[in-house]
């Protein structure tokens, strides 16, 4: 009855949308429509949730999937997609704890029945929710499950780097994507783009700056041979690629360069995400500021600066403000916002050698059980080698066989 109820009072909504509404109402339609969550899952994030769509709210999906749980929580399968459904929902939201605390709950609860894809599927979105939440210490307790769930698509090279192990993270990564130095096409630009990354969070600029260069040249080259990539997807990595070259300028001090990287990113950006959140925007308005303050262009830096204010990143605004004030010469204002971020930065820093602390003591136990594991790996792939050798001698000797006992008939005819 609640169902009907909920569904009458979409209905009564979407009827008082006008024509551009509705494509909403008909994707709410096809979505109640569908028989199983799966495919509910894929039609209502690409074509309702993922535009922000007015058809109703955020709160009221989160409600509608909790109400779903309960009534599909003798169903496995559909219970599976309900719940990473509402894992999403908070993703959407920037609610990252509330997702992991649905995640881990189903997932240690049907740990034993689950099939291994769909735990795979759990572990990755657990894994990128720590990377966003920086939570090192959690990423090992995932990384420990993907080494005993799926130990061939286990990756460790974002918890590497997060703790500060960068060549370490380089050499896992290179290994986890098969990396080959002079490759071509689409996958080799994007991984080359990825290493630079590794070296900037080592804060090893110089080769940071060889493989985004590298990386916009290989993306290029792509986009000029007309392959099948989609030709968006293409401008946007090349996009993203200039606002990586574009921190490295930064660094060089060389301003007028990062802006013209940056605005070129952004302008792309806005293009690629519309009306959803560009995830690297903060990034942008503190990079794009620091350029202005450090060229002169005050009016121009504080309008980016207060644009980290009103997106409630108080961290990054009370730093930019100071330099800001320093640079009008209001010292007092100055000294106040210094203060203000002093606090906060210790506060993070605190926060961040607990978790690094935490991550090095447990990654000692984890280092041995990756070493076991890999081995474990090779072994069986050895094991599988040779059973592909033996079915494949024991299938030629058979076909010979063949050959010898038809030859055999035809000679006695």
């Amino acid at each position: 009855m609640k169902f009907l109820k909920f569904l009458a009072l979409l209905l009564c909504v979407l009827n008082s949308f006008s024509q551009d509404k509705e494509k909403d109402s008909i994707e709410l339609t096809s979505f109640f429509n569908e028989k199983t969550y799966n495919s509910k899952k894929a039609r209502l994030f690409k074509s309702i949730l993922e535009n922000n769509s007015s058809t109703t709210t955020t709160e009221e999906w989160i409600l509608f999937f909790k109400n779903e749980e309960t009534k599909n929580k003798n169903n496995f399968s559909e219970l599976f997609h309900v719940i990473k459904c509402q894992s999403l929902l908070f993703i959407h939201e920037k609610a990252y704890d509330k997702s992991n605390e649905i995640l881990y709950r189903f997932y240690y609860t049907y740990k034993n029945v689950a099939n291994k894809n769909d735990l795979c599927n759990l572990l990755n979105i657990l894994t990128k929710n720590c990377i966003q939440l920086n939570k090192q210490s959690e990423l090992l307790i995932i990384n420990k499950e993907q080494l005993e769930v799926c130990p061939t698509s286990a990756s460790f090279y974002e918890l590497y780097s997060k703790i500060g192990l960068a060549d370490l993270a380089i050499k896992n990564y290179k290994k986890k994507v098969s990396f080959k130095k002079n490759g071509t096409g689409f996958k080799y630009g994007k991984d080359l783009n990825n290493i630079g990354v590794l070296y900037k969070r080592d804060h090893k600029y110089d080769s940071a700056f060889y493989y985004f260069n590298k990386s916009l040249i290989i993306f290029r080259e792509a986009k000029q041979k007309n392959l099948k990539e989609n030709k968006k997807l293409l401008d946007f990595w090349i996009s993203l690629v200039k606002g990586n070259l574009g921190k490295c300028y930064l660094e060089y001090k060389n301003y007028d360069t990062a802006i013209e990287l940056f605005i070129a990113e952004e302008k792309e950006a806005k293009r690629w995400f519309k009306d959803k959140v560009w995830p690297y925007e903060d990034d942008y308005f503190r990079d794009i500021a620091k350029c202005f303050l450090n060229t002169g262009k005050l009016d121009l830096a504080k309008k980016y600066i207060d644009s980290l204010f009103l997106k409630k990143n108080i961290y990054l605004y009370s730093k930019l403000k100071a330099d800001y004030f320093d640079a009008t010469k209001k010292y007092d204002s100055a000294n106040y916002y210094n203060k203000l971020f002093i606090k906060i930065a210790d506060s993070i820093a605190l926060e961040n050698k607990r978790e690094s602390n935490k991550s090095i003591l447990k990654l000692i136990d984890f280092q041995e059980k990756l070493v076991a594991q890999e081995f474990e790996i090779k072994e069986d792939n050895k094991l599988h080698q040779k059973e592909l050798i033996i079915n494949a001698l024991i299938l030629i000797f058979l076909i010979l066989l063949i050959i010898i006992l038809c030859f055999l008939i035809y000679k006695k005819k």
